[in-house]
Order: C-alpha cells, then sequence, then structure tokens
C-alpha cells in the first residue's frame, strides 16, 4: 500500500534504538518505528491504556473474552514497570498520565442530536464508542440516557442519520448497548439471532495470520489453524495472491467464540428500553472510521441495519494481541491476523465499502436530505456491493 518495505529495515532499526540515549527516547523510538506500519492497533501499550486494561483485570471484567485470557499474566507482570515508566513519561509529558477516556475524547462533548428537517430527518453523531469502564461507566451512563432520550422523540420520523465519520472506536458494547437495541425494539434479539448471528454458517469466516508459534500458542483455544492440505482446500484459496499463500496460515473462529458472542449481545437486549424505530437509517462513515466504529459499520453491512454512506473505513485485524518486552517491562499491543473478504482481498486494507460512495466532509446537514430525497424515486440502493464477514 504504502510501497515501504518495512522489514528490509530491520538492522537500521536497530542501530536507530540503540543510538537512543535514554529511557525517553527509546520509548519514543519504538513507537515511532512500529508507525511506519501505518496500523492503528500496533503501538507500544501507553500508562493509561495499560493501567485501563489493568483495572478491567483486576475486577475479573477480562475474564468474560476467551481471545484475551492469554495475555493476562504479561499485565500483571508489568505492573512495577509501568509504575516507573508512568514516573518517568509525566516528567516530559503529562498528558503520557492521563486517564484513556480523557486523552479519547480530547474535551470534546461526545454527542452531537439535531433535527435536520421536523418530523421527517433526524441526525445524531457520535465521536467515539470509548466506555469509561474503569470509573463504573458513569459518564457512559449518561450518555446512554442521552442518546435514548433523543431517539424516543424521533421515533416515529422516516429517516435518522448516524454519523460515525471520524470515530476511533472504543467498544462495540457501546453501539449495541446505547444504539442498536433500543432502535431495534422488542423484536431485537431474535432479529440479531435471525440476521447476525445463526447467518454466520453461510460462510466461513476465514482469517490469516502470519506463521508463528507465538500467535498459534496464544490463540489455539479459539481458532482452528488449518494445515497446508486443508489451506489448498478452502474456497477461497485460489483468491488469495502467492505471498498470502506463502507466508500466512489460514484459521477460522471455533464455536465456542460465537457461544461467548451471542451471550454478549443477548446481555444488551434484556435490560434495554426500546424505542421501536420503524424508519430507515444511514450510517455515515470515511476513512476515520475504525475499530469499534468500523465494527459497527461491518454489523450494519451484513444486517441491513443502516444504509452506508460516504468512503471505506480503516481496516481492522482480528484478535488483538500482546507481548511483554522482557527487560523493560513495555508491553506491544498488535494484530494477530486479517480478516478475508469474500472475494479473498484482506480486510485490513479494504475496510467496510459504503453502500453509496460520498464525499460528506463538513456537508452532511446539506447532502443527506437530498440524498433522501433522490432515493425515494431511484434504484441507488440497488447497486453491487460486497458484503464484510466477521464474528
Amino acid at each position: 500500500m504504502y510501497g515501504y518495505d518495512w522489514l528490509a529495515h530491520k538492522e537500521e532499526f536497530i542501530d536507530e534504538i540503540r543510538n537512543t540515549s535514554n529511557n525517553i527516547e527509546f520509548y519514543n523510538k519504538l513507537n515511532e518505528i512500529l508507525r511506519r506500519l501505518h496500523d492503528g492497533h500496533l503501538d507500544v501499550v501507553t500508562p493509561s491504556l495499560f493501567n485501563y486494561i489493568l483495572k478491567l483485570i483486576e475486577d475479573g471484567t477480562m475474564k468474560n473474552f476467551v481471545d484475551f485470557e492469554a495475555f493476562i499474566k504479561i499485565f500483571k507482570d508489568s505492573k512495577k514497570n509501568y509504575e516507573k515508566w508512568s514516573e518517568l513519561l509525566r516528567s516530559v509529558n503529562p498528558k503520557y498520565n492521563e486517564s484513556l477516556f480523557v486523552q479519547m475524547r480530547r474535551g470534546q462533548k461526545n454527542i452531537k442530536t439535531e433535527i435536520l428537517e421536523r418530523d421527517k430527518i433526524a441526525y445524531l453523531r457520535v465521536n467515539s464508542f470509548l466506555i469509561d469502564k474503569d470509573n463504573q461507566s458513569k459518564n457512559y451512563q449518561e450518555e446512554k440516557k442521552e442518546v435514548y432520550d433523543f431517539l424516543e422523540t424521533i421515533k416515529d420520523y422516516p429517516y435518522l442519520i448516524i454519523d460515525i465519520s471520524g470515530n476511533a472506536g472504543g467498544t462495540s458494547e457501546y453501539w449495541m448497548d446505547a444504539i442498536v437495541a433500543p432502535l431495534i425494539g422488542e423484536r431485537g434479539l431474535e432479529y440479531l439471532k435471525l440476521e447476525y448471528l445463526e447467518n454466520k454458517d453461510k460462510n466461513t469466516y476465514f482469517y490469516l495470520s502470519r506463521k508463528g508459534n507465538y500467535t498459534q500458542k496464544n490463540f489455539g483455544r479459539c481458532v482452528i489453524f488449518y494445515d497446508e492440505d486443508k489451506f489448498r482446500e478452502s474456497p477461497i484459496y485460489d483468491k488469495l495472491s502467492e505471498e498470502m499463500k506463502k507466508d500466512f496460515t489460514i484459521y477460522e473462529f471455533k464455536e465456542n467464540l460465537f457461544k461467548q458472542e451471542e451471550k454478549y449481545i443477548e446481555k444488551f437486549f434484556k435490560s434495554n428500553e426500546y424505542v421501536n424505530f420503524k424508519g430507515k437509517i444511514f450510517l455515515i462513515i470515511d476513512r476515520g472510521t475504525f475499530s469499534a466504529a468500523t465494527e459497527f459499520a461491518k454489523f450494519c453491512k451484513e444486517t441491513g441495519f443502516a444504509t452506508l454512506v460516504g468512503r471505506n473505513t480503516l481496516g481492522d485485524g482480528s484478535l488483538t494481541s500482546y507481548m511483554r518486552l522482557p527487560n523493560s517491562g513495555l508491553i506491544v499491543r498488535f494484530e494477530a491476523g486479517t480478516i478475508l473478504n469474500q472475494e479473498g482481498s484482506s480486510f485490513f486494507i479494504e475496510g467496510v465499502k459504503p453502500d453509496i460512495e460520498l464525499d460528506v466532509i463538513n456537508l452532511v446537514p446539506l447532502l443527506l436530505p437530498l440524498l433522501i430525497f433522490f432515493t425515494e424515486f431511484s434504484t441507488i440502493f440497488f447497486c453491487d456491493v460486497y458484503t464484510v464477514h466477521n464474528p
């Protein structure tokens, strides 16, 4: 994508690390080298992110996630190291120790609501899907109520625009619980099981992972790794590039992760109030839509929950992974693989494609009413679009 052979610079990177004169330079240089791979989920875990995850580990929250179990120990082992790193980094930049919630929000109001046309078009923008779980989700509960109150007032509108352009993610719990559940209404859980969970068997969810013992060791409990013969027999094999066939292993999720996801979703639909919105929903996306926000776009694509408008989202890999550097105690976050689209391309590269491609930056209030008008008299929605699949 970028014309840059990262691995070819290995010796250069080693020299750059050796030439750092103190720990702060070392920390910053590691991140600088990793950023050259253009992956939003690849970095040295900051003290704020470390403290956020450690709090969830200590209160037992992370035990509910099968794919995180392998990494609980390395976070506990790095607790004293990160106390020292926090103190050191705070000496040069106080923001290193701001809470993850504060850093993600950047002082912005997270929810924006607007009536674009009375009794017809409503607009909801959500800047971030991060939940302040390390603070008993107090802020999130306020935002959830704000969203619900707005949806309740516009429940009879024929059109709702949800804007997640520039939303860098957080957790999928946010959009499932605060947005999807109240909009779908009492039929929500039945709808999701039919459209989202049970239909997973129509297409196998294939993933590619670099061949390596670390990944296979940590994710053996939740993925099935195919041997070479199985790899060649898979229906997607002929669609892969020669590099993919040579350098990667193909695998799919085991059933226990599907069961976990079903329980995860069911929790929200048994504890929610509903507005039973029956109108049409548009979701605005762009290249700044990432992580949990991309998951929301993918969900809308798979289920038909909303029509996607804008530009491709940033892609996402799968199975966020962590490794601990033994001397510094710093933890590096990375993605263990990439989801495969049906045509064999990488979801990491492609992201989620909109149903309607449109530049919507700063033009939402003007363009969307026009778009809605024209779709009532055209066949614009009957375009040929592909669906991204991921459990």
